[in-house]
C-alpha cells in the first residue's frame, strides 16, 4: 500500500504540435526536483489510460498488470530527464493526473512543476 504526500494534481490539458511537456522543479523549468519515493503518472484518454511511475520503488501493480516505469530509477532528476510529450496525444484534450506516492517512512517531494511551452 502507498499513501499520498500531497493533494494529487489533476488537470484536463491538451498539448498542441510542436509543444513540449516535462517536470521540473521551478516555474521557469530550468530547476531540478526530487522524489521519495515515487510519482504515479495517469494519462486518461478518450481510449484509454496510460499509467507510468517515477522515482524509487519496488515494482508498482495496477490491477494486475505491471506499471511502467518512465526515465531512471532514482530519487533526482534534472528538468530534462522527464519528458511527457511522446506520451501525450497533440490536440486531444487528455486528463492528466500527478501523485507523490510514498510506501514508509519519510516521504518527500520538491516542488514540482509541469511545463507546458
Amino acid at each position: 500500500m502507498a499513501y499520498d504526500m500531497a493533494t494529487p494534481f489533476s488537470e484536463t490539458i491538451t498539448l498542441e504540435s510542436g509543444q513540449r511537456c516535462f517536470l521540473a522543479g521551478d516555474a521557469s523549468g530550468q530547476a531540478g526536483w526530487s522524489i521519495d519515493d515515487f510519482l504515479l503518472i495517469e494519462i486518461q484518454g478518450t481510449a484509454e489510460t496510460k499509467r507510468f511511475i517515477i522515482g524509487t520503488t519496488a515494482s508498482v501493480y495496477y490491477k494486475g498488470n505491471l506499471v511502467e516505469q518512465l526515465g531512471t530509477t532514482g530519487s533526482n532528476f534534472s528538468p530534462d530527464d522527464i519528458d511527457l510529450t511522446p506520451h501525450l496525444p497533440k490536440g486531444e484534450p487528455v486528463k492528466l493526473t500527478i501523485s507523490a506516492l510514498d510506501f514508509v517512512g519519510i516521504g518527500h517531494v520538491s516542488d514540482l512543476y509541469l511545463i507546458i511551452r
